[in-house]
């Protein structure tokens, strides 16, 4: 029994792993696919209300923020991020566990005792645990760490939360921007359309009817081609803008989640004045745009993210305490109590994460840069935006004006030629001609007031402001949503509250500097009031000036001539004592230049003794070693006589058994072969650079 059992354990782990490595790739087969792509056709514009009547600007911007996907995809994803928040904020509250087990065994739990000294087990055994017995508790835990850590986590869930919401702000603000340029595109391309079906008939009525009098000689073949040159003409620019707003109704559908080729008519074009924020400096709209922009709020709410991982790198690095209680029970007979609550507290911390903690704030603190110098860039990009997207209005708007210009001229012409079409004044071929041409410039005209809405909305974008409002429902049905836009932007709240703020604050700084201007030209008059006076009074007084100055040049004339005689009389004083202070100073630059030469003098001549004693003395020095080494040649010479007579004198003697040493008695000196001498004594040289000889009175060493 026991055997079986244990093999069917060991089993079980072998069977799961061999079921799970035969699970293999397994592809979606035709039926599945089938249903998968009915089911999406029907669900791609289940539940949206049909579009009945013309189509508004407004409702077509409420049907695509209603419908839109991409909008619904960002919409999942805040209340994804929402959902996320919550989860983290309940991961602060303590662990809660409750457990209920089954335990059962095919034999008795037995213990028993041992003799420590002898080794042997004393009886009786003792039965503890029954065989089947049913068990469970309930159990809290709560980590202390996990709890700030936990809080910091929700704070970072809370951060992402606001990011999904910026993202769905700037999706939002992307599909107004396009449905509105596909609405003025679409609104052209039905005009035109409509129109330029009726007016082809006519055109090739008239082409006809011209190509028949050129045939007949009616008229000259050259004017009926040039008529027909030009009418082709306006009509491939006619083909050509139609081509170019031929695919803004399927863009229009696909923004408002509407299935294409889905038929569609429109409401004309509604003139609108100017946004308010038009009215902001350069600079007060890059302040504004900056305030306004996700980009920038995203950047933000990732720095704060960033910042907040600091403080989640320090709790978890730092070592944690564990608070626990449970509440246990056991039908065991054998326990005397069979319900017991037990607690306790425990820390433990990671020596790995505590070394990891330097290394981990490095990263944070280089991702906070990182994050610090794209904030800095997203504020160039959205600065540049701005200006880009202010001159690009203006243009357009001169665009706008140059086409609606020319819109009314041509009215004017078609109108004139009307009349005198009636009055037989001129021809079908004429007036068809301008009226080719009063549709093009119709379609440029709208086609440029699109161009400036859509400029427009550009800018608003660029600004980062909602035109939907901050209080939109995207719930609501299609006429509420409708209804809501309507009153946005027909109130021009499109302006947020910083915005208006802003402008109220151009307002008030365009009043202030009209009060100064008008203080500054009240000062101006008074000062030249002032002014007209002050120089009268500065006339008379140099007039009272002048009669001073002839009185006082009277005065220095006769000073001057007193003055110049006597300085004329100091000068020739301080020239005798000049002369006098001169001789003197020469006098004593005579004497000390005496002085000077006697020193120099008496430092020559013992310069000189001192040279004459030193040439005596070196003359001496050079006798006496001249002397010395004529007496050392003497004896050198000596020396090799007595060797030569000591040699002729007396027999060779015989070598002893180890040969003759020869020893050479002085010092730095070889000879030249071995048994020989050399011709000349050497000299020892002396310090001073002589050679001097040594006497050496030993000549040979060894025993005969």
């Amino acid at each position: 029994m026991f055997s079986k059992l244990a093999l069917a354990v060991l089993l079980m782990p072998l069977v799961a792993f061999a079921a799970g490595c035969a699970v293999s790739p397994v592809p979606l087969d035709d039926a599945h696919l089938l249903k998968l792509t009915t089911s999406n056709l029907e669900r791609v514009t289940a539940g949206q209300e049909e579009i009945r009547g013309s189509l508004s600007l407004y409702e077509a911007v409420g049907r695509a923020l209603k419908y839109n996907l991409d909008d619904q995809v960002e919409l999942m994803k805040v209340a994804l991020a929402h959902d996320e928040v919550g989860l983290a904020t309940a991961q602060l509250l303590p662990t809660l566990a409750a457990s209920a087990g089954y335990s059962s065994r095919n034999n008795d739990l037995l213990t028993s005792a041992l003799d420590t000294p002898t080794g042997v087990a004393i009886p009786p055994r003792t039965l503890q645990q029954e065989r089947t017995f049913n068990s469970g508790d309930v159990g809290t835990t709560w980590h202390i760490l996990d709890f700030a850590l936990s809080y910091v986590r929700a704070q970072q869930a809370a951060d992402r939360q606001l990011i999904a919401v910026e993202a769905r702000r700037k999706v939002a603000q992307r599909i107004i921007e396009d449905t509105r340029a596909a609405y003025w595109r679409a609104v052209s391309c039905d005009r035109m359309t409509d129109k330029l079906a009726h007016l082809e008939k006519r055109v090739k009525k008239a082409i006809a009817g011209t190509r028949t009098a050129a045939a007949a000689g009616a008229e000259s073949p050259i004017t009926g081609l040039t008529y027909e040159r030009e009418l082709v003409q306006i009509h491939q620019l006619a083909e050509r803008l139609q081509h170019e707003l031929t695919l803004a109704k399927s863009q229009l559908a696909s923004l408002m989640n509407v299935p294409p080729g889905t038929p569609l008519s429109f409401i004309g074009v509604i003139d609108r004045p100017d946004p308010p924020i038009w009215n902001l400096s350069a600079g007060e709209m890059v302040a504004e745009a900056i305030f306004n922009r996700p980009e920038i709020r995203d950047v933000a709410y990732q720095q704060r993210i960033t910042e907040r991982e600091a403080t989640a790198a320090l709790l978890d690095a730092l070592p944690g305490i564990k608070l626990t209680g449970t509440a246990s029970f056991s039908d065991d007979r054998f326990l005397l109590n069979n319900n017991w609550l037990d607690w306790g507290a425990a820390a433990a911390g990671s020596l790995v994460k505590i070394a990891q903690l330097p290394a981990r704030r490095a990263a944070i603190e280089n991702q906070v840069k990182v994050l610090d110098q794209k904030a800095l860039a997203i504020t160039m990009l959205v600065m540049t935006q701005v200006y880009v997207s202010r001159i690009r209005y203006q243009h357009l708007g001169d665009l706008q004006a140059t086409a609606k210009e020319y819109l009314d001229v041509q009215k004017k012409l078609v109108d004139q030629l009307r009349a005198e079409k009636a009055a037989d004044l001129v021809g079908e071929q004429t007036l068809i001609r301008e009226e080719m041409n009063l549709l093009v410039a119709e379609v440029q005209y709208d086609i440029a007031t699109g161009n400036l809405d859509t400029a427009s909305s550009n800018m608003m974008t660029t600004l980062g402001f909602d035109l939907q409002g901050p209080a939109l429902d995207t719930s609501l049905d299609v006429k509420s949503l409708t209804a809501h836009l309507r009153k946005t932007w027909g109130s021009r709240t499109a302006v947020s509250d910083r915005g208006r703020y802003l402008l109220e604050l151009e307002t008030a700084r365009q009043e202030a500097l009209r009060k100064q201007a008008e203080e500054e030209q009240r000062r101006k008059q008074e000062a030249q009031r002032i002014a007209d006076e002050a120089a009268r009074i500065r006339a008379e007084e140099v007039r009272v000036a002048r009669e001073q100055a002839r009185i006082a040049e009277d005065e220095a004339r006769k000073a001057r001539d007193a003055s110049a005689r006597q300085a004329q009389s100091e000068a020739r004083q301080a020239k005798a004592e000049a002369r006098a202070a001169a001789l003197e100073a020469a006098t004593v630059k005579a004497e000390h230049l005496r002085v000077i030469k006697e020193k120099a003098r008496i430092a020559e001549e013992e310069d000189r003794k001192i040279r004459d004693a030193s040439a005596r003395q070196a003359k001496a020095d050079k006798q006496r070693l001249q002397q010395e080494a004529a007496a050392a040649r003497e004896t050198a010479r000596q020396l090799r006589r007595g060797i030569k007579v000591k040699a002729n004198s007396e027999p060779e003697p015989a070598p002893p058994a180890g040969g003759w040493k020869w020893v050479w008695p002085f010092e730095g000196a070889q000879p030249k072969q071995e048994g020989g001498l050399k011709d000349e004594v050497p000299r020892k040289k002396r310090a001073s650079g002589s050679w001097a000889p040594q006497k050496q009175e030993t000549i040979y060493s060894g025993t005969k």
